[in-house]
């Protein structure tokens, strides 16, 4: 089992921690600090990154994998592909991404 962490400081991080042996296990860098996260059944981890107005998704079972904006423009809109300030997110076992904005 994983914790996972968002540092939101200096530098910004989304860490992955072995519950069982109290360790980092990885650490991948980011933009800014996730408001929320939610990791699917394909151990894809979404987070919304409220202050640049986008989700963003990185798989887990890679290590060089990148992290890749999924949705919003990076502006404040009001479109169906715009967020105000994202912050709850939800996946469905469909893949379906719900977003509180």
């Amino acid at each position: 089992e994983y914790v996972y962490l968002s540092t939101n400081l200096l530098n910004r991080y989304l860490e992955r921690w072995s519950v069982q042996n109290q360790t980092l296990v990885q650490s991948i860098p980011i933009d800014a600090a996730c408001y929320a996260m939610f990791v699917d059944a394909y151990y894809d981890l979404y987070c919304s990154l409220r202050d640049y107005d986008q989700v963003v998704t990185y798989s887990l079972n890679q290590t060089a994998y990148p992290v890749i904006q999924i949705v919003g423009t990076g502006f404040h809109g009001s479109s169906p592909s715009s967020f105000k300030r994202p912050h709850g997110i939800f996946i469905t076992a469909e893949r379906d991404l719900y977003v509180a904005d």
